[in-house]
């Protein structure tokens, strides 16, 4: 257990790390997007139950092969370019979503979502723990990997109020687009920052 002043501290250290900020901007657009997303593929694509099934199981095997890539891309480009990586991937998997229709393209749309979404995420989470735990001082590393979360967990949860008003006042595909426009705008800045610093990041203490 921790003192509220050290508890303080390593809040403003993990939300000035870039990784940290790139996990919570994922976790905003994902918390716009999961809460609809069923809604999205029966009233805006007309999918069935059978179908929504098969293609939300897709992204168990986004979620395994990022498991199974990230220790190998780590080793061999190093953290920075590893998340840079699934950054990139995890923007990706919204882009053509919100302009999809029933039928064939509505189908690819959410199998890009599902299998870029998991995998990019589960990248993106892996490298971000990994440099946290790698950073912490010692005896701090629970508190750190405590905090971290409970950062993911609010910017999902402020992403899931936001939607409930987008959806109510402009409707799903609205705020589809928008959970697209929101994980650009937020990603790509820190794409830029991590290239700019020849693709190091939060070299400094977690604490």
């Amino acid at each position: 257990r921790g003192t509220p002043g050290e508890v303080v501290r390593l809040a403003r250290a993990l939300g000035h790390r870039s990784g940290v900020q790139a996990m919570v901007a994922l976790c905003l657009a994902q918390g716009i997007m999961q809460p609809i997303l069923v809604l999205f593929l029966v009233r805006e694509l007309g999918l069935g139950p059978a179908p929504i099934g098969l293609l939300l199981g897709l992204g168990a095997v986004g979620g395994v092969g990022g498991g199974l890539l990230v220790g190998r891309l780590i080793g061999r480009h190093g953290p920075g370019r590893t998340l840079a990586f699934g950054t990139v991937v995890s923007m990706c998997s919204l882009l053509a979503l919100p302009f999809s229709a029933p039928g064939v393209s509505g189908a690819a749309a959410v199998v890009l979502f599902e299998l870029a979404g998991s995998l990019g995420g589960t990248v993106m989470v892996a490298t971000v723990y990994g440099t946290l735990q790698g950073a912490a001082q010692d005896g701090e590393v629970a508190k750190v990997m405590t905090l971290a979360g409970t950062f993911l967990q609010a910017g999902g949860l402020a992403g899931s109020f936001a939607e409930g008003a987008l959806a109510t006042a402009f409707g799903l595909r609205a705020a589809t687009g928008t959970a697209a426009v929101l994980m650009l705008l937020l990603l790509l800045p820190q794409l830029v920052r991590w290239y700019t610093a020849r693709w190091r990041i939060d070299t400094a203490t977690a604490g």
